[in-house]
């Protein structure tokens, strides 16, 4: 596991229980879109999940250990996975954010 599926997950969370995203210092999604956006940041360990296994079928092998390249398809699938979500959380949030001093007052 990735340090930034750990940061998804820790960002995903506190986004579900405060309705709060902070996408930079000094800006930040409120609300629902910050819920939605918590729901997005968990997504990368189920979809690195869900194409493991489908690479693993597909691969059709009888051997108890998977080969090296298998391996390292995997390790890319999750990493891409982690980089695309974050990517979609903080450039989603980035076009919905408000400035924290406006949120504040809301």
């Amino acid at each position: 596991m990735f340090g930034i599926e750990v940061a998804l997950v820790i960002v995903g969370v506190l986004a579900l229980t405060r309705r709060r995203l902070p996408v930079t210092r000094t800006r930040v999604v409120i609300g629902t879109p910050a819920q939605l956006l918590g729901l997005v940041a968990l997504t990368p360990l189920p979809l690195a999940v869900l194409a493991g296994a489908l690479c693993a079928m597909s691969e059709n092998s009888t051997e108890p250990t998977p080969p090296a390249r298998i391996i390292w398809l995997l390790m890319g699938i999750e990493l891409g996975t982690s980089l695309c979500v974050a990517g979609i959380v903080f450039g989603v949030g980035a076009l919905v954010a408000v400035r924290s001093n406006e949120a504040e007052c809301r």
